[in-house]
């Protein structure tokens, strides 16, 4: 998501040169001298990929590569995090981090497998959704098959723990088209 070259003063973004990339803008009334962090989900905990100075209220991180689909935190001292849901094609959307959701609620079922990898019936899983305080048990309900059910929203970030399973932050959206509900990898 950046790309850059170290040089004999410091370092330059190059980020531009190797992706495609869009701007991401955040308003914060947080009052801090230290900049904006813009992070990226990498093992286990969100990694600082940039940052940026607040500017009368507002952070700019420009050439934001946007080669995948990611969720980003914007991270201000002193302020809530913000979870940037970033699309391929450049346009984001913040995700909802209150104690309620605000989209349509649908169940998500995910039998013994699942988009990051598969279940074992004996062992224990759970399911974490992001939220003002990080990341939070969200409820869900184990299946016999190994796998659990939720009601899941489409304005969230989810994660699944346990064995064998790739911890990665995710999202859920309803196709009306496939009537069906999709998974997407952040």
């Amino acid at each position: 998501m950046k790309v850059y070259v170290k040089t004999w003063d410091g370092r330059d973004d190059v980020t531009s040169a190797y992706n495609p990339v869009t701007v991401i803008e955040v308003e914060t009334v947080a009052e801090t001298e230290e900049p904006a962090k813009l992070m990226v989900w990498n093992h286990e905990e969100w990694r600082t990929v940039a940052t940026e100075e607040i500017t009368e209220g507002k952070v700019v991180f420009n050439d934001v590569g946007c080669r995948i689909d990611q969720a980003l935190c914007i991270r201000v001292e002193g302020g809530d995090d913000r979870i940037a849901d970033l699309r391929k094609d450049g346009s984001y959307r913040f995700l909802n981090l209150g104690a309620d959701s605000t989209g349509e609620v649908f169940t998500v079922d995910y039998d013994k497998s699942t988009p990051f990898g598969e279940m074992d019936p004996g062992e224990d899983y759970g399911l974490l959704i992001y939220t003002v305080d990080g990341w939070v048990d969200a409820d869900s309900e184990r299946l016999s098959t190994g796998g659990f059910t939720f009601e899941g929203t489409s304005d969230r970030l989810y994660r699944i723990t346990g064995p064998g399973i790739a911890s990665r932050p995710f999202t859920v959206e309803y196709d009306e088209d496939m009537d069906e509900v999709v998974t997407l990898r952040r």
